[in-house]
């Protein structure tokens, strides 16, 4: 619990005041094109557009002159308008769509200190309506709002999304002289917290120093507004096609309207040199009409050379293209863009969220006496009634149900997984049990383990933590009856050897113990050993088919990750990545110790990037881009976003993953690339 803290609140009107003097929180939105603009900007990127628009310009000359065909031209102009419309719909309409996903983000809710008629109350309030000098308060799983730094309290953040470590980072109250620097961007700082963190634990306060543009995170968003795009393979290979067409077209034209002028002059026996007035002006006036003839010819060689319907096929075809996949709830920003993916040669994807479902599942108990279980129902009543007080009575998070739905709010990753475990039948049954918790420690990285003192069914401290820390200190262990039983070395070495066996499956174990004596020093002597979970961010069954066709279609595959290199190795092989031995899971430490020349001759064998930094992920696009590879990217961060500004297609979760989830709802289902 938060300690007693005088919050200088601020008022309605020093709120404004504020705002007028700082700004407010709401990111600057990118500039929002009109339908005109966009529609002047598809005609000046398409050469042949160009080609076909200084032709419907001359035959429409010619045809005035009554030696050109008004149809020609009527065909040409349709073709130049629906090719040009199509296209820019489709792209202002997805990106109006995109817009509408954006503004969800403005939508997150605060708790902040206001004070209002004389008292200090907490109001839930837009994010975007957060002003510099206000007091908000952080409970678990609630996102920072903006930049600043705690007052009060203690609590732990995920900052993934800002500098790409999946560790989390321990934030405390700053003493009364601790002097805010908003220039100096320290995420190791412990007083300081930033916008698009994540509280995975605790309850503290924070007083916000920079909003909006100013903070960190609105830096980030600024910086990607500089559009550096490389042409998609698409306009590329059209452009090609484009000069090719006008060169053949212009050549063509010239040499067939020099060869009529040649025939004219010289085969004509009327114009022969040296005829009976050669030089009279009937003969100078058939020169010059058929120079005219000559011309025309020339130019409407040139028309017929060009495709006119194809710029119009090309937009038809990805439009409908943009369409059939906003069914299927995924959204393209830019029309090429499905053209641009289908023509992937190497994807560099992240892994939670991605290849992984994003959320931790517990997938395997180990009862003490080496017996697997795989969901809760199957174990035995007497040590599954024990498990549920364990998990139950020892968390920060609170699982209710409603209508027959579990849901499961605060406390971190690891206990909202172990109560999704139990599910909604055992929450029901620990209710039943009217137990009261006597005294409680928590968990912190020097101790490895938290405890509860229980009072009423089970008259004992409960402790989960580390197994490794756990195990150590006990003596005797539960059986399947609920009989206790002394730990022998053979027992335990059957557990260590399971504990090793989940560790390579990049499972994190977690055991749970029971203890007769009081939280104190004496707290972990004599326990009896309940059993311990294997938990792990598990593989989404559609990702490893994903990656099956990936690779028939010739597309390589490289999962790139914060997490450690035998988890990665671990993860890849499940999902099929790594299949042989000739395939490279490297580190960062890896790919800084090598040149560019190196790393572009190991690059087809790369499967797994661990450890991954930021620059790691942009310098794999850049080498790739440099081998001349079309470069798809995911991300799910801020933290990823200067890789995906350089790559050629960007795949994203909207609202989904640690940059954009919305605290306490759920996962919006539209992606966009």
């Amino acid at each position: 619990m938060l300690k007693n803290h005088e919050i200088n609140a601020l008022t309605e009107q020093e709120a404004e005041e504020s705002r007028k003097k700082y700004g407010s929180n709401m990111l600057t939105p990118p500039e929002q094109t009109s339908f005109w603009r966009e529609l002047w900007e598809t005609f000046r990127g398409d050469a042949l557009i160009r080609i076909l628009t200084v032709a419907l310009i001359i035959t429409v000359v010619f045809a005035i002159a009554g030696v050109g065909d008004w149809l020609e031209a009527v065909g040409i102009a349709i073709a130049v308008i629906l090719a040009t419309t199509v296209s820019t719909y489709s792209e202002y309409s997805n990106n109006q769509l995109f817009q509408k996903l954006q503004d969800e983000y403005s939508k997150i809710l605060c708790k902040v200190f206001r004070k209002r008629n004389g008292m200090v109350q907490i109001t839930d309030m837009k994010i975007d309506d957060i002003v510099t000098g206000d007091f908000v308060l952080l409970q678990a799983g609630d996102k920072v709002c903006a930049d600043g730094f705690l007052i009060d309290g203690d609590i732990k953040v995920n900052q993934a999304s800002l500098n790409g470590e999946s560790e989390e980072a321990k934030k405390t109250a700053a003493n009364s002289d601790y002097v805010y620097d908003a220039d100096k961007i320290d995420f190791l700082d412990p007083y300081k917290v930033y916008r698009g963190s994540v509280v995975t634990s605790g309850e503290a306060i924070m007083q916000v120093k920079c909003v909006g543009d100013q903070s960190q995170f609105g830096r980030l968003a600024q910086e990607l507004k500089e559009d550096d795009e490389r042409e998609s393979p698409l306009k590329v290979k059209l452009g090609k096609v484009a000069d090719a067409i006008s060169k053949f077209g212009y050549i063509g034209g010239t040499l067939i309207a020099i060869a009529f002028m040649v025939n004219c002059i010289f085969f004509n026996p009327t114009l022969l040199p040296g005829a009976p007035a050669y030089f009279s002006v009937e003969n100078i006036m058939q020169i010059l009409r058929d120079l005219v003839s000559s011309i025309t010819l020339a130019v409407v060689i040139i028309v017929v050379a060009v495709p006119e319907g194809l710029p119009m096929m090309i937009a038809l075809v990805s439009g409908l293209n943009m369409k059939k996949l906003l069914k299927d709830n995924i959204l393209i920003r830019k029309i090429d863009g499905a053209e641009t993916a289908g023509s992937l040669n190497i994807l560099f994807s992240d892994k939670t969220g991605t290849i992984t479902k994003g959320a931790l599942q517990v997938v395997d108990f180990i009862s003490p006496e080496g017996k697997d279980y795989q969901s809760f129902a199957s174990i035995p009543d007497p040590l599954r009634e024990m498990l549920l007080i364990n998990i139950c009575g020892n968390t920060n998070a609170i699982a209710l149900v409603n209508n027959g739905t579990l849901q499961v709010t605060g406390g971190n990753a690891t206990e909202r997984a172990l109560h999704e475990f139990v599910g909604v039948d055992g929450t029901l049954t620990y209710e039943t049990y009217k137990m009261e918790c006597e005294d409680t420690l928590m968990f912190n990285s020097a101790n490895k383990y938290s405890a509860s003192v229980m009072k009423g069914r089970l008259n004992r401290a409960i402790i989960k933590g580390a197994p490794e820390k756990l195990l150590a200190y006990c003596t005797a262990y539960y059986g399947e009856d609920l009989q206790v039983h002394p730990l022998t070395d053979e027992v335990r070495a059957v557990l260590e050897k399971r504990m090793a066996a989940l560790s390579e499956k990049a499972m994190r174990v977690l055991a749970f113990a029971t203890s007769d004596n009081r939280i104190g020093e004496h707290l972990l002597q004599d326990m009896t050993f309940v059993g311990m979970v294997g938990i792990r961010d598990e593989l989404r069954p559609e990702a490893v088919q994903a990656i099956q066709t990936a690779k028939r279609a010739g597309i390589q595959v490289v999962m790139v990750t914060g997490d450690k290199k035998e988890t990665a190795a671990a993860i890849a092989r499940d999902a099929k990545l790594i299949e042989s031995t000739d395939d490279l899971a490297l580190t960062s430490e890896d790919l800084a110790s090598m040149s560019d020349e190196e790393l572009k001759k190991v690059l087809p064998r790369l499967r797994v990037v661990a450890r991954a930094l930021p620059t790691d992920k942009s310098r794999l696009v850049r080498v790739s881009q440099e081998l001349n590879l079309v470069v798809g990217m995911t991300g799910d961060g801020v933290n990823d976003a200067p890789a995906l500004k350089k790559a050629d297609v960007r795949f994203c979760d909207g609202f989904r993953h640690r940059g954009f989830q919305r605290s306490g709802s759920d996962h919006h289902p539209r992606r966009q690339f």
